[in-house]
């Protein structure tokens, strides 16, 4: 089986693990390529300082109408770490009221941008799907990756098809 590599966001390629020619073998998982991704993670990282900033804005509210919640909200923002790879769990709320006051803080919405986010940056690596050989190469690194432009061809190894033409009456 052969597949064409290529990403679903744009950036500057950088070479992986392997160095990408035809007929280099690679195994599964290792690291192809990747783009660089700095300007996604500065943006994810404002964004998660932007969703501290409402939670630290919203604490005093929370404290007075949510007391008993108070420390779930506490703990939740302490998580918020902006070089952390992923966010702390969302909390749970317990009453509709608790429920409407964070959805009227836009608290909801910035977390699921920054859930977006985060999985937005997983797509900055292209990780072999199989084992396999280099079939041809169409970008190198430091050229820029355009969403769906084809980087390179890849094979699986060991699942080969052949075409052969055979006669009707020789198919026994």
């Amino acid at each position: 089986a052969e597949i064409n590599i290529s990403f679903e966001v744009q950036g500057k390629l950088i070479r992986g693990a392997v160095t990408m020619k035809p007929g280099i073998k690679f195994r599964k998982g290792q690291l192809l390529y990747r783009l660089n991704n700095s300007d996604a993670l500065y943006t994810l990282k404002a964004r998660k300082s932007g969703l501290t900033t409402i939670l630290v804005a919203s604490l005093p509210d929370i404290e007075l109408d949510f007391p008993q919640e108070r420390d779930k909200w506490v703990k939740f923002l302490n998580g918020l770490n902006p070089d952390a790879k992923s966010l702390p769990a969302f909390p749970p709320t317990n009453s509709e009221k608790e429920s409407l006051f964070i959805v009227g803080r836009n608290i909801l919405t910035e977390y699921y941008t920054l859930k977006s986010m985060e999985e937005q940056l997983k797509k900055y690596a292209y990780h072999a799907p199989f084992s396999g050989t280099v079939i041809s190469v169409n970008a190198e690194p430091g050229a820029v990756a355009s969403p769906g432009m084809m980087i390179a061809r890849i094979a699986k190894t060991g699942d080969f098809e052949v075409k052969i033409p055979i006669a009707m009456e020789d198919l026994d």
